[in-house]
């Protein structure tokens, strides 16, 4: 009866059918356009942002209309069975070889069975992933079943291969002593081909990224893959996972998973992979999300500074692509027209994923596509976003040279940027914030700047970079001094005009220009202040903290209390004394105000640097400003409030008679001029522009006191 079976199964339409099915729809879902535009129309979790993170899917779909969709949904399904024809037909197939073969022995035909068994694995494994990620995100140890089916299908695809490749190498001798003819030889092929779609693909090494999404709420997740069955490692912040350690889960064609260690607890990590994407589920306990990772294309440092530059459009509109120190290494675009601001990540040689937010939000991406010349240089960009016109720029030919320069017995190096077009050229300085800080922190204004036709330095703050010093042992004087020797090595140039060099700078820079402009008036033409205090650094200081408090919704009562804790630590960096009464009040607080943060040591290090500032005035040098003077505040900007900074600058200038100044109040900006919605330093990582009109109006200005 059996027998019997075999020989109807068997029959060359049978086969021909099976064969058509399994082997043509493997083309179709690993090689064709499907293939492509599969992953993103699985019904995971969040269909929207996945759609919208994929704009070609939905106008795909909207083409294709109600029946075109019906029948999409349908491949889907036919997709989720094809391993199951897959195995039929090599089932088939193997019980074929083996009647041929001659050998009817238990052991071979206990091998007809291993196709069937990987395949129905194979078929269960993508059910079950689609119900844990659709139907049981919150039934614990969903994942470890879905990680034991793909054990089971592997375990069952590493006996068959080689059982597989066994049967036909005897089928073929046999067939070459003449038993059998070439329809062995065939079959031993298409059996090959068979066994070798079934099998899981390689473990795909090098760096994911994307978000991580639970309650409306997402993160960054990036897992980091060396080679082939050596650990990865997971980052997820708010999971307790920094580069940590991970094992690999058994994984199938389709899927890839790892496990890793937060304190106690496992986190299983698993989910479906196809065409450089890997949607899935991260759980830990009963606390279960959802991601989709994008797999990067490695850059080396050296094609990484390839492409940083300025790019111009038709209508003279800029953009920039360069590092912002502010947010980690990796370099940003900015379109200076609409203020957008994003990072980059390379899925292809010339395509990126520009990251939808600073830091926390990766989808839905807007893409970057760069061309390159017929010397393999890039020499212009298309940056895609979305619900916006797609806008195409070629690239400048502006130059970076290095620069090295001496302020006392400390050395300095930078890097001057140059405009495309011929000089001498006006000229900034960049001056720097507070805090350890090296050229890159200014990569986007570098880029703007050359774009208008101005000379930039940009350099690393003493103690950084390739500088020589110690910036906490500088204070603002000696700071000031260093600013003041780049200045003085730009105007030695002869491609720049001595008469036209201007400070920009942020934050802790509005204490340090004024002190410049003030001590050496016929080196600086012009100053451009970005969130400058008014205020002692002290003053400043009490003021940030009060602001933070309160966007964190804590009531007055609790602010008090962190005012007085501030008050009371400042007297120990000040006097040196005191910290016992520091000590015990954070004590007698910290309890029923947990945020309270533990005493800084009364040796620490930032004591007597902070000393050598705390105090420090910049009204007397506002004063005896006299150059034209251009001053931007956020309205939300917690760190240097436009209400308590402005005034006394104000007051200060009016002191100096200096009629050459306009102060920009720029409506929804934060303390870096993105658009914000509190000014809160904990909303930074979702922020990706800058506010309007902060780019034009300093180009605007500039022009008019530059020419």
């Amino acid at each position: 009866m059996i027998s019997r079976l075999l020989d109807i199964a068997t029959g060359r339409r049978v086969l021909a059918a099976l064969l058509l099915l399994g082997v043509g729809g493997t083309a179709l879902f690993r090689l064709g356009p499907y293939a492509r535009l599969k992953p993103f129309a699985l019904p995971y979790p969040l269909p929207e942002e996945t759609t919208t993170a994929q704009p070609e899917l939905s106008t795909f779909l909207g083409h294709l209309g109600r029946p075109g969709r019906d029948l999409y949904a349908a491949l889907q399904w036919w997709d989720m069975i094809n391993p199951l024809l897959v195995a039929v037909a090599g089932t088939l197939l193997m019980a074929w070889l083996i009647r041929r073969a001659g050998h009817e022995r238990r052991i071979w035909r206990f091998a007809v069975f291993l196709p069937a068994i990987a395949g129905a694995a194979d078929l269960t494994e993508n059910l079950l992933l689609r119900a844990a990620i659709i139907a049981f995100p919150s039934v614990p140890g969903s994942a470890g079943v879905l990680a034991d089916v793909t054990k089971l299908k592997l375990l069952s695809l590493m006996v068959m291969v080689p059982i597989a490749v066994g049967l036909g190498a005897v089928a073929l001798v046999r067939s070459l002593k003449g038993g059998l003819r070439g329809r062995v030889a065939v079959a031993l092929a298409v059996t090959l081909v068979i066994t070798a779609c079934s099998q899981p693909g390689p473990m795909l090494e090098g760096q994911w990224i994307g978000d991580l999404r639970q309650a409306e709420r997402s993160q960054r997740m990036e897992v980091s893959v060396d080679s082939i069955g050596r650990p990865a490692t997971v980052s997820i912040a708010g999971w307790g996972l920094d580069r940590s350690p991970a094992s690999p889960l058994p994984a199938g064609a389709d899927s890839l998973g790892f496990t890793a260690l937060a304190g106690t607890d496992t986190v299983r990590i698993s989910g479906a992979v196809r065409d450089g994407g890997w949607i899935g589920l991260v759980q830990r306990g009963t606390d279960t999300a959802a991601f989709e990772l994008r797999r990067l294309h490695p850059m080396s440092d050296a094609e990484w500074a390839a492409i940083i530059g300025t790019y111009r459009t038709s209508d003279g509109g800029l953009l920039g692509i360069a590092p912002f120190s502010e947010f980690g290494s990796r370099p940003l675009i900015v379109d200076y027209s609409i203020g957008r601001i994003g990072p980059l990540f390379p899925i292809a040689p010339n395509r990126f994923l520009v990251g939808h937010a600073l830091i926390n939000s990766l989808f839905p991406a807007d893409t970057l596509e760069l061309t390159y010349g017929p010397a393999g240089a890039v020499v212009g960009l298309r940056f895609s976003e979305r619900d916006r016109p797609p806008v195409v720029a070629e690239r400048l030919a502006t130059r970076d040279e290095e620069i090295r320069f001496a302020s006392g017995p400390v050395t300095l190096s930078g890097t001057v940027t140059l405009p495309a077009e011929p000089g001498p050229y006006p000229a900034l300085v960049l001056v720097h914030g507070s805090n350890a800080l090296t050229r890159d922190v200014f990569g986007p204004w570098s880029r703007y700047f050359a774009g208008l036709g101005y000379a930039v330095l940009a350099y690393d703050k003493r103690g950084t970079g390739q500088s020589t010093g110690d910036w906490k042992q500088a204070d603002f004087a000696a700071l000031g001094a260093d600013v003041l020797a780049g200045v003085r090595a730009l105007a030695a140039r002869p491609d720049i005009r001595a008469d036209r060099i201007g400070l920009w700078g942020a934050s802790q820079a509005g204490w340090i220009m004024p002190l410049v402009a003030a001590q050496a008036p016929g080196d600086i033409a012009f100053l451009i202040v970005h969130a400058g205090s008014g205020t002692t650094v002290r003053e400043e200081g009490v003021l940030y903290l009060r602001n933070e408090l309160r966007l964190a919704g804590l009531p007055e009562s609790s602010v008090a209390i962190g005012t007085r804790y501030q008050e009371l630590d400042d007297a120990v960096s000040k006097s040196g004394v005191g910290f016992a009464e520091l000590q015990r009040y954070y004590e007698e607080h910290s309890k029923a105000e947990p945020w309270l943060w533990p005493p800084r040591p009364a040796d620490d290090w930032f004591r007597p640097y902070y000393r050598m500032l705390m105090d420090f005035d910049p009204l007397p040098s506002w004063r005896r400003v006299k150059v034209p003077v251009l001053l931007f505040f956020g309205e939300l900007d917690a760190n240097v409030p436009p209400n308590e900074s402005w005034p006394p600058i104000e007051r200060a200038l009016v002191d100096a008679r200096n009629a050459r100044v306009t102060q920009v109040l720029l409506a929804k900006a934060n303390h870096l001029f993105l658009e914000a919605r509190t000014g809160g330093r904990d909303e930074y990582p979702g922020l990706n522009r800058f506010v309007p009109g902060y780019f034009d109006r300093m180009a605007q200005w500039l022009k008019e006191v530059t020419r």
